[in-house]
């Protein structure tokens, strides 16, 4: 089900970045704060705008899920994914 597949890859991206937050918040009580800030800067915004590109993936699938013709939903959806 194409449906689960992104929503699991979500919950993926979500854990990895909790998982992150955590390793930059004991960085800056470590007072690590080169490690803290090379989290923040180069991982977190790549993994916040993951985040929201397959949230907004989902939002299409859910909404081709309630399209009566679904075969033309496809369609469009393909195209936007290959933009």
């Amino acid at each position: 089900d194409l449906k689960f597949i992104f929503e699991y890859s979500l919950q993926l991206e979500q854990d990895f970045y909790n998982n992150l937050h955590s390793i930059a918040k004991e960085a800056d009580i470590s007072l690590d704060y080169h490690l803290n800030d090379f989290i923040t800067s180069k991982y977190l915004s790549e993994q916040i705008d993951s985040i929201d590109k397959l949230k907004r993936i989902l939002t299409k699938i859910t909404m081709i899920s309630k399209d009566s013709n679904p075969y033309s939903s496809i369609i469009q959806f393909d195209k936007h994914i290959n933009k």
